[in-house]
């Protein structure tokens, strides 16, 4: 099916899907919500590998309609969206933590390696955690009222129990690209798993991939390790968190729509991007084609201006 064919396109304004955005237009912190000079939070962390120059884009720039411009940056990922204590005292402060478990994955990465499907790594998980959701609010350019946000906010800020329906997984990346991804949800269009776990949002960068899941559901993809459990662990306690090798998870899995794996977003979910990575191919799991639903949403704004992606099949 080519773009003419549907007229969805045409009501598209090329200034809104032109150019991803890394900073914001206010100056309100995404974590603490206050009017403060905004600083950079790189996503994920320097210590986890982002350091580099990178070449970013959306993950659906190919299906938009308005050319899409790539954005670079001398030194990795990164969004102008936090205030430069909460960049540092709530998600930066526990960095190194996140960046020691990314170094001991790297060492199981390689399929050559005689070990166990299940590899277990003594790390600390409860100081993993809270710089992960950290990062998950501050990749958005967009002020809106997602619950997801105001849950973390509540753990982080208000040093409150994390509400009940956010759940953390992750598992093995062995892939090059960055991918970040907020707010859509998805579903299966066939079989008996067509119910919607909630909403997601996704941090992946090798050897890891991490997803922040908010609703009644679960995220039941084969052989992927839960760290709900360490959400009200210490920062200094050490624990073992078990990664399966194989079978390595696609790539794409779960922000690309393939096969009969519809998924759902709003606005910021059109913004995810990946990296390009001189050491690798961004890998593109099929034809996709994107659907505009309608430009209202529910009130938080999740799916404001809902879009919809699934893959084109194959003739």
């Amino acid at each position: 099916m080519s773009r003419s064919c549907s007229g969805i396109y045409n009501r598209l304004k090329s200034s809104e899907v032109q150019r991803v955005a890394f900073r914001k237009g206010s100056t309100i912190c995404n974590v603490c919500r206050q009017k403060h000079n905004l600083t950079y939070d790189h996503i994920p962390p320097q210590c986890c590998g982002n350091d580099r120059a990178i070449v970013a884009r959306r993950i659906y720039a190919a299906e938009l309609v308005a050319r899409q411009v790539d954005s670079r940056s001398h030194n990795g990922l990164k969004y102008r969206t936090l205030c430069k204590s909460c960049n540092g005292r709530l998600i930066g402060r526990w960095d190194d933590a996140l960046g020691e478990f990314t170094r001991q994955v790297e060492s199981i990465v390689s399929p050559a390696l005689a070990l166990p499907d299940r590899v277990s790594f003594n790390v600390r998980p409860g100081a993993i955690v809270r710089p992960l959701l950290g990062h998950v609010v501050a990749a958005k350019t967009q002020d809106d009222a997602i619950a997801t946000d105001e849950k973390i906010r509540d753990y982080l800020v208000r040093n409150r129990a994390l509400d009940s329906a956010v759940k953390v997984y992750c598992w093995l990346y062995p892939y090059r690209p960055i991918v970040v991804s907020r707010d859509f949800t998805f579903l299966e269009v066939e079989g008996e798993s067509g119910k919607s776990p909630g909403i997601v949002s996704v941090i992946k960068f090798f050897p890891l991939a991490f997803c922040v899941l908010d609703g009644a559901g679960e995220v039941n993809a084969e052989r992927i390790t839960t760290l709900r459990e360490f959400t009200t662990m210490d920062v200094d306690a050490r624990a073992d968190i078990a990664l399966w090798r194989t079978p390595v998870i696609q790539p794409g899995w779960p922000e690309r729509a393939m096969g009969n794996h519809l998924v759902l977003g709003g606005r910021t979910y059109v913004d995810s991007v990946t990296t390009v990575a001189p050491c690798g191919a961004v890998v593109t799991p099929g034809k996709q084609i994107q659907a505009e639903a309608w430009d209202g949403g529910d009130k938080a704004g999740v799916f404001n201006g809902l879009h919809a992606f699934v893959e084109i099949p194959k003739a």
